[in-house]
This record gives C-alpha cells, sequence and structure tokens, in this order.
C-alpha cells in the first residue's frame, strides 16, 4: 500500500507538473498576443483587409515567399542570426508543391531576402512546446505581397518567462513608434498609394464600371458613378468609396486598409501585381 501511495503521488507531481508547463505556454501566448494587434489578410492572401501593428525588422536573411505560392518558409533565430531550417522547409516546399498547379513547384515562386529596417505585419502568433512563432506579411515597394514564419525557439524545450520571451522577441521585430508610423498608411508603402482628401472623377472611366480578375474571374470590382464600389475577392464582400487622380485609383475600404489600382486602357493593375480587366 505504502508503494501504491508513493506511486500516485509521484504521478500527482507528474500531472501538475505537466499543467504548470501548459499553464506557462498559455500564459505566454497571452503575454506576448497583447503586445502585438494582428493584421487580418484576405483568403488568397493578395490584400490587407484589417491593418494591426507595424514591426520594424531589426536583422538580415528573413526568407519569406509570394503570397501566390500555397506554403511558406520558416525562419528561425538562434544566436544572434536568422537561418532557414533545411529539414523543415523541404517538408513545407513538398507539401506546397503537390497543391501547384503542372509541373511547378515551390522552386517557381517569387521568394526575396529581406534585410533589417524592413517593415512586417504579424498575421497569427503561436506558441507550441517548442517556440514561439510569428506569422508575418510583407508588403515591399513595387511588388507582390510576401510571407512567412519566425520562430523562437525554447532552449532546451523549457518555457521562458514572458519578460525574457519578449526581450528575445525585441531583438529582432519591434513595434514601429507611432511618430514613426504617423504618414505610413502600410509597411513598404509607394507614393502612389497616399490617401487623396477629396474625391476626385476618374477621367480614363465610364461609370458604372465592372471588373474581372484575371487570374480568378469569380472575382469582381464594381465602381459607381457616385464614387462608391463594391469587391467580391476570395469568397468575401467589400464595399467603400474611391478616388481618382491622373491614371490610379485609390479604393477606400469601409473599415479596412487603402489600395491602389493603375488603370491601364481597359485594364486596372492593383498593387499586388494582378490584373482586373473590363467585363462591359
Amino acid at each position: 500500500m505504502r508503494n501504491v501511495a508513493r506511486t500516485i503521488a509521484l504521478l500527482s507531481l507528474v500531472v501538475s507538473y505537466l499543467n504548470g508547463q501548459g499553464g506557462d505556454r498559455t500564459s505566454l501566448q497571452q503575454r506576448v498576443g497583447s503586445e502585438f494587434s494582428l493584421t487580418e489578410v484576405t483568403r488568397n492572401r493578395s490584400a490587407v483587409v484589417n491593418k494591426g501593428t507595424v514591426l520594424t525588422l531589426h536583422k538580415d536573411n528573413l526568407l519569406l515567399y509570394s503570397t501566390a505560392c500555397p506554403s511558406s518558409p520558416q525562419n528561425t533565430y538562434r544566436s544572434g542570426r536568422l537561418a532557414q531550417s533545411f529539414g523543415g522547409n523541404v517538408l513545407r516546399d513538398l507539401g506546397g508543391s503537390m497543391r501547384m498547379p503542372g509541373n511547378s513547384t515551390t522552386a517557381n515562386c517569387p521568394q526575396r531576402r529581406f534585410t533589417a529596417s524592413t517593415q512586417l505585419w504579424v498575421t497569427k502568433i503561436d506558441v507550441d512546446k517548442n517556440g514561439i512563432v510569428f506569422h508575418l506579411y510583407a508588403t515591399p515597394e513595387n511588388d507582390s505581397p510576401y510571407y512567412g514564419d519566425l520562430k523562437f525557439p525554447f532552449e532546451k524545450g523549457s518555457v521562458p518567462a514572458p519578460d525574457e520571451a519578449l526581450r528575445m522577441i525585441s531583438e529582432v521585430l519591434t513595434v514601429e513608434q507611432v511618430g514613426d508610423a504617423a504618414n505610413r498608411t502600410q509597411p513598404a508603402q509607394t507614393p502612389s498609394e497616399k490617401r487623396w482628401d477629396t474625391p476626385s472623377p476618374v477621367v480614363p472611366l465610364r461609370l458604372p464600371a465592372t471588373y474581372a480578375n484575371a487570374q480568378t474571374p469569380a472575382d469582381k470590382l464594381q465602381l459607381n458613378a457616385d464614387n462608391t464600389f463594391f469587391l467580391q475577392e476570395g469568397g468575401q464582400n467589400y464595399s467603400g468609396t474611391f478616388s481618382g487622380k491622373g491614371s490610379a485609383i485609390e479604393l477606400n475600404i469601409r473599415d479596412g486598409p487603402t489600395t491602389t489600382l493603375t488603370v491601364q486602357g481597359n485594364k486596372l493593375t492593383d498593387s499586388s501585381g494582378q490584373t482586373w480587366v473590363s467585363v462591359q
């Protein structure tokens, strides 16, 4: 009976320890999550729906793939450096390649290595038994969006205190200060994406006008004569107002971000490089 009692006591300690570890991860998830406001993107990752915290990158060699790629790479931060796990990314690339059409593989996806001072968004934060994972999103100037993961692994599998974890994260990512972000509506904003204070008619267009995404014809954009628009993209509906200047159109999504399209004859090109063709 004494041995049984000792066994029960030992098991109780183990369960208590495991529960404590899980609690540590839960607390860490809550604390880290409270420090960063998440950004929401469209289902196909082509655009931002709701803007969150703008982050500044402080290390070089952050590998991201184009959001058109079905899988993204994972970066790891260790010993003051960003690196990519060959084995882990091989599995990710294999899974992504299986979802690509024809003989294409993830090797055909546009890839970029971002350097310090790049502005980023975070779309999700996970805390698992091995580390903290930031799901990042970038909109570089004159290019389509990119995405990928950045993992901060736990040393020897032990869950760090929240302050320690945030200190490690701050070596790579920090929240852009309000003063720095005052003139920035999104990371890596181009001059053509500045907001116009008052709507003005888009001279080259005959309104109302309807456009379909050349890559995804089910996605439609309707521009109305009263400077309102309706957008159906990725199975979701958006609306708002638009204004124009010269050959550019700025869409101001209601309760969402602002995006710019360029008019080229009967076609529009959005900020991610996709083409919208007139269906009238």
